[in-house]
């Protein structure tokens, strides 16, 4: 089965929080966005299911998941749903620039660490 990209960053999102929190399950994710488990299961593993985009939004906020996070599955959903070439390749523009934003900031705070760390190391 062939499932959309902004499925598979949700399916990681939720591996990464169950190692977090134990107590998230289906069970538990579902009740709070108000929803079935087998609705869950089915949207999470099947690329002909989707929710809408305020079921979605309800899921990725039960995810603790970040504005910017929410912005990017928002991107992946419409590109993967698109069928319009044109429009397809804007979105993987406004998607590659997201990363290379959240690649910027990342290299920022290490720039910041590696700066607190050469100025440890001289006070030595």
């Amino acid at each position: 089965m062939n499932c959309s990209s902004y499925k598979l960053k949700i399916r990681k999102e939720i591996k990464k929080l169950k190692l977090v929190k134990k107590e998230l399950t289906y069970q538990r994710l579902s009740d709070l966005i108000g929803i079935e488990p087998s609705y869950l299961s089915r949207f999470l593993g099947s690329s002909d299911v989707h929710f809408s985009d305020e079921l979605l939004f309800k899921l990725l906020k039960a995810l603790e998941m970040n504005w910017s996070e929410i912005d990017m599955i928002f991107l992946l959903k419409e590109h993967d749903r698109s069928t319009n070439p044109e429009r397809k390749r804007f979105l993987l523009a406004r998607i590659k620039l997201g990363r290379i934003r959240r690649w910027q900031q990342g290299i920022k705070k290490i720039k910041e660490e590696l700066s607190e760390v050469v100025s440890m190391m001289e006070e030595v």
